[in-house]
C-alpha cells in the first residue's frame, strides 16, 4: 500500500463519508501523501547513501589494504590467504559501518592477511566491531595492557529508614574523558556492552591497592556532580571498582585498533 493509499484510509477513519468523495478533499490528501513520502526520501537518502555497493567496497580495498601493509612496512612475503570466516564478513559490513569501524574491518582484515599477526583474528571480531560505537572503541584503546587496571567507581546511597544499600549511579570515571570519547557521559553504557562482547572485565569485590589512583575521579566535575545528585536521596557511600582489558580485548585491539 503507497504512502498516499495509507493516509486516505486512516483519514477516512476520521471523516464523514460524503466528505471523503469530494474532490477537493482528496486531492489535499494526496498532496500530503506526497510530501511525506518527499520528507521520507530527504530523511533516507544520507543514509542509503552511507550503504557502499560493492564497486565502490572493491575500489576502497584496492588502495586501503596495500596502504595497509605499507604503513606497518610489512613486506610481500608476509601477505598470505585470509581465512574467509573473516574476510567475507568483514567486507560485508564494510558496506554499512561508520568509517571509523570500517577502518577497524580494515585492519582486522589487513590482520588476518598479515603472517605475523593472522593468529590473533578470531572471526567473531568482525561480529564484536559490528556491535561497538565509535567511543567504544577508543576506550578499548586508552585501557592498559592486560592485567592491569583503569579505576572507576560506583556511586551509592543509603536511604533513610531502609535496610538496603542503592546504586545509583554506576562506573563512573574520567576514562571516557582520557580516551577523547564524542559522548564521556555515556562511559558507563559503553563499558556494559564491552563487558558483555567480553573485552573488558570489571571484577566484582576488588578495587586497585592504591587509593590516590580515585583522586582523579572524585575532583572531576561530573563525579561532584552525581554525589551532590545522590545527597538529595540519603547518606552517599563510593564503591571503587577498576576495569581492565581481557585475552579477547587485548588480540582484538592487537588485530583491528
Amino acid at each position: 500500500m503507497s504512502i498516499e493509499e495509507t493516509v486516505v484510509g486512516e483519514l477516512a477513519k476520521k471523516v464523514p463519508v460524503e466528505k471523503i468523495y469530494d474532490d477537493g478533499f482528496r486531492s489535499a490528501v494526496i498532496e500530503v501523501g506526497l510530501g511525506l513520502k518527499r520528507a521520507v526520501k530527504l530523511v533516507l537518502a544520507p543514509v542509503t547513501a552511507l550503504a557502499w555497493g560493492y564497486d565502490k567496497i572493491a575500489a576502497y580495498l584496492d588502495s586501503a589494504i596495500p596502504a595497509y601493509f605499507e604503513s606497518r612496512n610489512i613486506g610481500e612475503e608476509k601477505i598470505i590467504s585470509p581465512d574467509i570466516a573473516v574476510a567475507i564478513p568483514a567486507i560485508e559490513a564494510m558496506r554499512y559501518t561508520k568509517d571509523e569501524i570500517r577502518t577497524k574491518l580494515l585492519n582486522l582484515l589487513g590482520a588476518s592477511m598479515n603472517s605475523d599477526t593472522a593468529e590473533f583474528v578470531h572471526p567473531a571480531f568482525v561480529e564484536i566491531l559490528k556491535q561497538m560505537t565509535p567511543d567504544e572503541a577508543k576506550l578499548l584503546n586508552q585501557l592498559p595492557r592486560e592485567f592491569l587496571y583503569e579505576p572507576i567507581m560506583d556511586i551509592a546511597v543509603a536511604k533513610p529508614q531502609t535496610d538496603g544499600v542503592f546504586t545509583l549511579f554506576s562506573s563512573v570515571g574520567v576514562i571516557g574523558e582520557e580516551a577523547h570519547c564524542e559522548f564521556p557521559d555515556k562511559t558507563p553504557l559503553y563499558l556494559t556492552n564491552l563487558t558483555r562482547l567480553g573485552l573488558v572485565d570489571i571484577p566484582g569485590n576488588i578495587a586497585l591497592a592504591d587509593s590516590w589512583r580515585y583522586d582523579k575521579i572524585r575532583k572531576s566535575p561530573a563525579f561532584l556532580e552525581k554525589v551532590e545528585l545522590a545527597e538529595k536521596e540519603g547518606k552517599v557511600l563510593t564503591i571503587k571498582k577498576m576495569v581492565g582489558i581481557t585475552s579477547m580485548g587485548s588480540d582484538l585491539r592487537k588485530a583491528s585498533i
